[in-house]
């Protein structure tokens, strides 16, 4: 009887999830989530939290 998850390392399946994951890997970040990391990133420096800017909490 074969291992649970063994069917993982067969050649088509591993060649159809490798492939899966290179297509996922590249293709572009959308715009949207570029300026939601931006505005991430400048609440850190600002030295607030992400979520209070999005509550408006502007302590």
């Amino acid at each position: 009887m074969p291992e649970s998850g063994s069917w993982l390392f067969e050649k088509p399946v591993a060649d159809a999830l490798k492939a899966a994951f290179d297509d996922i890997v590249s293709e572009p970040v959308p715009d949207r989530l570029l300026s939601l990391i931006e505005q991430i990133r400048d609440a850190e420096s600002e030295g607030r939290g992400f979520a209070a800017e999005k509550c408006g909490d502007d302590q």
